[in-house]
């Protein structure tokens, strides 16, 4: 009786076990928006010397049955024989073939250790000094742009964006269309612009030829510059040692027809994706040509790249163009004047007097009504005109567009200090550095 009384009493402090903790047990959810199939069986057959097409498993039953019989007669003058068959067969065959996907070889790729040279990480390992983070170098936490060569296979989380050039293409195309389906509802003023943009941009699309570049700025990653060289820093090690960064942005041209979803759903958004490529030109680069084709027409055409360029940077670095206040023919009448003055310069003349004021009076003609690219062109060449007809100029095609070049971007840098000091209109708060470039092949992108 006393020991049932302790065993009761035992039970009864005794507190109940908690339930028991369920853990899912799952692979990481992986959706595809683009993926290059030849580019991925090729790394993964480097890899591993060979891939799995399919495996088939066969079955094959077989049933036969058959029942003879026969009768004959025979006699010196007839010979009869009379013959009965009867055969039945039964063959059923299964045949379950089960093709390895490009996903399995994705997620196969991506289990090879040491395979990219960057990783998507969540927060770098913590260091007291940047000294050891830079030593650790490649690491998480800081990745010298030294190691960017050409070939090298890296992973990044990017918001995502088609570049500025295929915006406006696609741009162009969806007000044509709106335009055809409504004949008369636009502006004068638009209908007019549309008409003089459509030519270009069906030339655009030929040259892009079925290619969409995009840009991709990198979420966890800045550019830092320590101790002379560029570096690949994480945002929490920039944050942390207060490092000034600028933005890295990831360029690449796709196949539009690799894209496993409609573009408008995931290049117009700013969404947030992961992007696998590998290093297409070794090192950060400052510029980079989106349409690759016009690399084609720079023998006859030295400044059509640089015009396709421009508008790219125009677009995404609004630090570089001046507010809609400022007017944009004030622009281009100051780079006329940087232009003449650089000529002069060049041919090692001093304009007199009167030529000075001829050179004003030609530019005040010229800006006196708004200009498109074309008739901006056309005055440049004019002014080239104007010069030589005073001075003899021996500049090639390719000097004559750094002039022009220079001569734009003092003229965009002057408009901006001179409407600053007026304090009437400004530029848009971002005057952070231009970003760093890098250029890559684009093996997959997805969330």
């Amino acid at each position: 009786m006393r020991v049932l009384k302790r065993l009761k009493r035992l039970f009864s402090k005794r507190k109940p076990a908690p339930p028991p903790v369920v853990v899912l047990n799952r692979s990481l959810l992986r959706e595809f928006v683009y993926l290059d199939e030849v580019s991925l069986r090729s790394l993964l057959s480097s890899q591993t010397g060979g891939v799995t097409d399919s495996t088939s498993d066969e079955i094959t039953r077989a049933a036969e049955a058959e029942i003879t019989g026969g009768f004959g007669a025979t006699s010196p003058v007839l010979n009869a024989e009379v013959g009965s068959r009867y055969q039945t067969s039964n063959s059923s065959t299964l045949q379950t073939s089960r093709k390895a996907t490009v996903q399995s070889w994705f997620r196969e790729l991506l289990a090879i250790d040491g395979l990219r040279l960057i990783e998507v990480a969540e927060a770098p390992p913590d260091a007291a000094e940047l000294d050891e983070v830079i030593a650790g170098s490649p690491s998480p936490g800081a990745i010298g742009a030294a190691h960017l060569r050409r070939g090298e296979l890296v992973e990044f989380r990017v918001k995502l964006s088609a570049d500025p050039v295929f915006h406006m293409s696609t741009m162009v195309t969806e007000f044509a269309g709106m335009a055809e389906d409504f004949p008369g509802k636009l502006a004068p003023d638009a209908g007019k612009a549309l008409a003089e943009v459509q030519p270009l941009n069906r030339i655009l699309s030929k040259l892009l030829a079925g290619l969409i570049p995009i840009r991709g700025e990198a979420v966890d990653y800045r550019v830092a510059t320590v101790s002379g060289q560029e570096w690949l820093v994480h945002k929490a090690i920039a944050e942390k040692f207060d490092l000034p960064s600028r933005h890295l942005i990831i360029v690449g041209v796709t196949e539009h027809l690799a894209y496993w979803k409609d573009i408008r759903r995931v290049l117009f958004s700013q969404a947030e994706f992961t992007i696998l490529c590998r290093v297409s030109r070794s090192l950060l680069q400052p510029t980079w040509t989106p349409v690759k084709l016009a690399d084609l027409f720079k023998t006859i055409a030295p400044d059509f790249v640089q015009q396709i360029n421009e508008a790219s940077l125009l677009s995404v670095n609004p630090q570089q163009r001046p507010n809609a206040q400022a007017p944009v023919n004030e622009v281009i009448r100051r780079a006329l004047k940087h232009y003449s003055t650089k000529l002069l310069k060049v041919a090692k003349y001093t304009a007199s007097k009167d030529q000075k004021a001829v050179v004003t009076e030609f530019i005040e003609n010229s800006c006196s009504e708004q200009l498109n690219a074309v008739q901006e062109r056309q005055a440049f060449r004019m002014m080239r005109q104007l010069v030589e007809s005073w001075v003899p100029l021996a500049i090639s095609p390719e000097q004559d567009l750094a002039l022009r070049q220079s001569a734009r971007k003092q003229a965009v840098s002057g408009t901006a200090s001179a409407v600053r000091s007026r304090n009437v209109a400004h530029l848009e708060p971002n005057m952070e550095q231009p970003p760093a470039l890098l250029d890559v092949e684009v093996v997959a992108i997805y969330w």
